[in-house]
């Protein structure tokens, strides 16, 4: 058996969708899009495509630094 511990992973539920239109006077639609943890029910809402891929990363190199070794973290 292997004795490290089980890998943690985070699930969401993402919706996007587009707000006006594109032929509107206001100028082009304009997408939005929200991720919904499916373990808590916790929501976050993204302006645009840039927040929301931003957000996912900065998920990933937390989880990447939990996941160190306490050796690892001392050597930073």
């Amino acid at each position: 058996m292997s004795s490290s511990r089980p890998a943690e992973y985070y699930a969401f539920l993402l919706r996007f969708w587009r707000e006006g239109s594109a032929g509107a006077e206001s100028g082009a639609a304009i997408c939005r899009f929200s991720l919904e943890d499916t373990q808590t029910g916790e929501r976050y809402g993204f302006a645009d495509f840039e927040s929301l891929a931003a957000f996912v990363v900065s998920m990933m190199q937390r989880q990447a630094r939990s996941q160190r070794k306490p050796d690892d973290k001392e050597n930073q």
